[in-house]
């Protein structure tokens, strides 16, 4: 039995989304070779060894802060010591659920701790329940940046590269469109000032329960 009371909405267009990739790696997470398989480390939306999951932002910055927070960046000599390749995408999708604010996440009866909580067993565990009732993603509040949504893209992708209105998509259920949109750069100076670490409050989180 699905844990929420109501069925999150289900959502259907072209989103304008970015995610960013390390040096050697391809835009999207997907099977390698027989030979060499690929294995996705567990992240809020999957277990590793379980399939993959596709973590993008809605905002270059909320790309960019998941990275500070993953690998732990604080300092000036470790943030220029980080380069990343960030991709601006389109995936045109279906069936993606709207749990974009912790009020969405409240009216379908879930807890919206469990979606800035650093243990991902809770999300881990929606996230079966989401893809057992045939969403193919979910759009959620960034753990990583207060005011931000992200959007997670249920199992592989591939990378098709080209804007959307200048390569066309026969199977945008698996391609999806992309465009480098920053070099093997280092995160934005500011980002370190405004990312939540791991341990600290989520801002968002606490100003929402605050006006409970």
């Amino acid at each position: 039995m699905a844990s929420w009371h109501r069925e999150p909405e289900r959502l259907s267009q072209t989103f304008n989304a970015f995610r960013q990739a390390g040096e050697g790696f391809p835009p999207f997470w997907h099977p390698g070779s027989t030979r060499r398989p690929t294995a996705q480390p567990s992240a809020r939306w999957h277990r590793e060894g379980e399939g993959f999951a596709q973590y993008c932002s809605l905002e270059t910055d909320g790309a960019w802060a998941e990275l500070v927070r993953w690998e732990g960046i604080r300092t000036e000599t470790e943030r220029q010591e980080q380069r990343a390749r960030l991709w601006q995408l389109w995936p045109k999708e279906h069936d993606i659920a709207d749990l974009s604010t912790f009020d969405q996440i409240d009216a379908c009866g879930l807890d919206p701790a469990i979606f800035i909580d650093d243990d991902h067993t809770a999300c881990q565990a929606l996230a079966d329940e989401l893809r057992d009732a045939g969403y193919r993603g979910v759009i959620s509040p960034s753990a990583a940046l207060a005011g931000v949504i992200n959007l997670t893209l249920f199992g592989a992708r591939r990378e098709l590269y080209g804007r959307p209105a200048d390569v066309l998509n026969l199977r945008p259920d698996l391609y999806v469109h992309v465009n480098l949109a920053a070099d093997l750069s280092p995160p934005p100076e500011h980002i370190l000032r405004v990312v939540r670490y791991y341990g600290e409050p989520h801002l968002g989180y606490e100003t929402w329960i605050a006006g409970v």
